[in-house]
């Protein structure tokens, strides 16, 4: 299940949520998704910024939302990492 598939599901999710629960095979039973959403990105990004680190890892940019979308987690990088 990518990170867009989740916003796809709940376009309302709030971008403090980095779990829920889905049942990804109809009628096998809910389980627990955990994911890192927006606000847990920024706080790793700015962590990340705060020392001094060369770079951070992105596990699947396919799996992103467009960056023109305010829930894209690369959107959210970028914009902490660019902010004074």
């Amino acid at each position: 299940l990518f990170y867009k598939d989740v916003i796809a599901k709940n376009p309302e999710l709030s971008t403090a949520i980095n779990n829920i629960k889905h049942d990804a095979a109809a009628g096998a039973g809910e389980k627990d998704y955990g994911f890192n959403g927006v606000d847990i990105v920024k706080t790793k990004t700015q962590a990340a910024k705060d020392q001094d680190l060369q770079g951070i890892m992105f596990w699947q940019l396919s799996g992103d939302l467009p960056v023109e979308n305010p829930k894209s987690l690369l959107k959210a990088m970028y914009e902490t990492m660019v902010a004074p």
